[in-house]
């Protein structure tokens, strides 16, 4: 599934998932589940993502919506990830679009997606996801899976979607994943994925999606991706993530220090030609004449928020003197989803601190990790509110979480010999 990755779990580990993290997790009722995730606490310690207390299940009546990118690492080889990166956001931005106002928890791989939402909104989310697809075909030419499970599918599979909220920011609430069931979910979905009807006319809404800057680069600096999938019983993974939490925070730093993403090196695509990709998403199929339009009217839009915030102009409703600080602190760049993922940027020294904790732990039989090293990194951007509500992916060049997941996958099955 997306990223190459999720680890082949066989069944019985799965069933150890569940079993181990059953507990005393609240479960909503169905029917009174609307507000899940808007009603759900707020971590304010991203560490505690680890804590099987921190999360609630999700209901029953309550679906996971699957999407990612077959073939990724053979795109990737092309140099193609910008692309499979963009994809992998537009089925986010799709769903969220079909289903507002309501709040949904989502987590961005790389080169896929998974976002829950209550099944009286899966008829819409399905449009959404489909309309996802056909133009990942016909705009890019690659091939989206996608497809919807129930809660109650997942359930009576024995199977368990834990979820939490980290505070992010002021305006950005992040979704955190555990139990094993969005990893059962994904393996169903590819294993009973409905084939493209070229007849079925949909199309989805990509509104807020843009991609309207260059890719990241820190002089001195490189840009890791890290997976990380602790080993061992639940009391022994809690006690590892929150060691390689810790560790990676006293290497790199914590907070704005710690980003991948800097006010310096922020830069915004004026090229016509590089924003094209965006046009390509949001206008699809319609005509030459349309397309033209509307790029000249993304470059012009660009160009004048380049020089909003280069002299700090208050305009359109934003302050953007202060737009780049709320950029970096919007930035999804370290997430749970059953493991640790983060993009992280330093010096060749700090990679290689990392590198040799994880080796030293993974040599403890404490965890299997996979890292994957660029020289610049990637941002796609949902941008609702310009003024406060958006979000900013960010994944490192050349492969990203995508080739860290294949190197995991690779140790993995070296680990079950």
């Amino acid at each position: 599934m997306w990223a190459n990755r999720l680890i082949d779990m066989n069944t019985s580990e799965l069933q150890d998932v569940v079993h181990e993290t059953a507990g005393d997790i609240k479960t909503p009722k169905a029917g009174e589940s609307d507000r899940f995730f808007a009603d759900l606490p707020t971590l304010t310690n991203f560490a505690d993502v680890a804590k099987t207390e921190s999360y609630r299940e999700l209901p029953t009546d309550w679906c996971v919506g699957v999407a990612d990118v077959a073939g990724s690492t053979a795109a990737i080889a092309e140099g193609r990830y910008r692309d499979i990166n963009l994809i992998g956001a537009s089925a986010i931005v799709a769903v969220l679009n079909a289903t507002q106002p309501r709040d949904l928890p989502f987590v961005f791989g790389g080169d896929g997606a998974t976002v829950c939402f209550p099944e009286n909104c899966a008829k819409d989310a399905w449009k959404a996801l489909r309309g996802t697809q056909r133009m990942a075909k016909s705009q890019f030419g690659l091939t989206l899976r996608c497809g919807i499970v129930s809660g109650r599918e997942i359930a009576d599979a024995g199977r368990r979607v834990l979820v939490a909220k980290v505070h992010v920011s002021e305006s950005y609430k992040q979704a955190a994943f555990a139990g094993g069931g969005i990893l059962w979910a994904e393996q169903k979905v590819k294993e009973t994925e409905r084939a493209d009807d070229p007849s079925e006319h949909v199309e989805a809404d990509f509104s807020g999606l843009e991609c309207r800057w260059n890719p990241i680069v820190r002089k001195g600096n490189e840009f890791v991706s890290l997976l990380v999938k602790a080993e061992g019983d639940l009391p022994h993974r809690e006690r590892v993530y929150q060691d390689v939490i810790a560790k990676i925070a006293g290497i790199y730093g914590t907070d704005v220090h710690g980003k991948p993403v800097t006010e310096q090196s922020l830069r915004l695509m004026l090229r016509p030609a590089g924003l094209l990709k965006e046009v390509k998403v949001q206008q699809g199929n319609r005509g030459q004449l349309v397309k033209t339009l509307k790029a000249l009217y993304i470059w012009l839009e660009t160009a004048a928020g380049a020089v909003f915030i280069k002299f700090g102009i208050r305009a359109v409703g934003v302050n953007w003197k202060d737009y780049r600080k709320e950029l970096i602190a919007n930035t999804d760049s370290r997430k749970f989803d059953d493991l640790l993922r983060e993009v992280r940027s330093g010096t060749e020294f700090q990679t290689r601190q990392l590198r040799e904790f994880l080796e030293s732990r993974m040599t403890a039989g404490d965890l299997i990790y996979g890292m994957h090293v660029a020289q610049s990194a990637l941002m796609t951007c949902l941008i609702f509110e310009r003024g406060g509500n958006h979000v900013h992916f960010v994944d490192g060049a050349d492969g990203g979480y995508a080739m860290a997941a294949s190197e995991l996958k690779k140790r993995m099955a070296i680990r079950k010999g």
